[in-house]
Parts: C-alpha cells; structure tokens; sequence
C-alpha cells in the first residue's frame, strides 16, 4: 500500500494564508489557510503566532481538531479520515483540547509515524505537515487535508464522517451514496 506524502516546512518564521486548513471564522470572511514556516512568502498573508493563537481560542469544530500530543494519533487519522470524506480541515498536535498552545518536542522521527498512520487511509491522501515553533524545543505539528476527491475514505477498514466536532462511523447507505457519486463522477 502506497504511504501517504507530505510537505514538510522546516523553517522558523510565520504562517501565511493559502489552501489547506479550514477555519470557521465569521461570515464573509471565512478563513483557508497553510501554515508555511519562513519569512516571507510570496502573495500570502502573514500570520503570527499570536494570530494563530486567537484562531486556536475559536476552538474545536467541524474543520479544526486539537491532539495534545502525537500519542493521540490513532484519534486524529480518524479525525482526518472524517474530514477528508467532508469538506477538508485540519488536525493541531500540540494544542490541548482547552485550546492552549504548547506544541510538544517534534524530531523526523515524529513526522515519520504522523505520515504512515496516515497511510492507513484508503484510497491514498495526500495531507500538508507543517511545523509550527512555539519555542526553541517545542513546536505545534499542523496536518491538514482538503476534501478528497474520491470519496468515501475509509480509516483500517472504516468510513468517518465529521459532525461538529466529532466523528462519526458513516452509515452503509451514506457509504454506498458516496460511492455511486465517485463511480458516476468517474464514468462521465
């Protein structure tokens, strides 16, 4: 089975506004972004850490998830697979469910084991891993997901879905409409 890829930003710096993280923020100004470590990044809109921060304190919700630490791995590939078979969003290692930010000690090690339990989604996705330092030995671990475009995704055998902020097992008629919708999207 192929494992998943990842982009990997390894530079200190700030976040710039793009397309991979889902934030609900109030209307019309709801929110999609990457957070891309470095100085400065062409056409974006840059984002400090106290930004990233106020965001955090809007919470948890249909798009955004909070993973104290990548112990709670397992919970988040099931909070990916939810999103990816939804409308996309993004998981934050290193936030506790509170919405404090204290990132957690990050090594290659640690993005190895994020991207192959990714890899246990089905079919293939393909996630953005970014890094986000918080301090010189602690770092927010950003993984976000667009929606899939082949739908349903199932998680070791299981399809998810996101309501709210939970997740939820997808029911067998929600799994086989998904499924007509990609096969009829396919033979078009």
């Amino acid at each position: 089975k192929p494992a998943a890829r990842a982009q990997l930003s390894h530079r200190p710096g700030l976040i710039s506004l793009s397309s991979a993280l889902i934030l609900d923020l109030p209307a019309p100004s709801c929110a999609v972004f990457r957070v891309e470590m470095g100085a400065s990044v062409e056409g974006g809109l840059m984002i400090s850490l106290e930004q990233l921060s106020g965001m955090v304190r809007l919470g948890e919700s249909e798009t955004l998830e909070f993973k104290t630490t990548t112990r709670e791995l397992r919970e988040a590939a099931h909070t990916l697979c939810a999103m990816v078979n939804h409308r996309g969003g993004g998981v934050l290692f290193g936030v506790t469910p509170g919405g404090v930010v204290r990132g957690q000690q990050v090594s290659d090690h640690t993005l190895e084991e994020i991207s192959r339990e990714i890899g246990e989604i089905e079919p293939p996705i393909f996630p953005t891993i970014d890094r986000i330092y918080v301090d010189s030995e602690r770092e927010v671990v950003a993984v976000s997901v667009m929606q899939g475009p082949v739908r349903p995704y199932m998680y070791k055998g299981r399809a998810y879905r996101r309501v709210g902020n939970t997740n939820q097992v997808l029911s067998g008629d929600e799994y086989n409409r998904m499924l007509l919708e990609r096969v009829h999207g396919q033979t078009r």
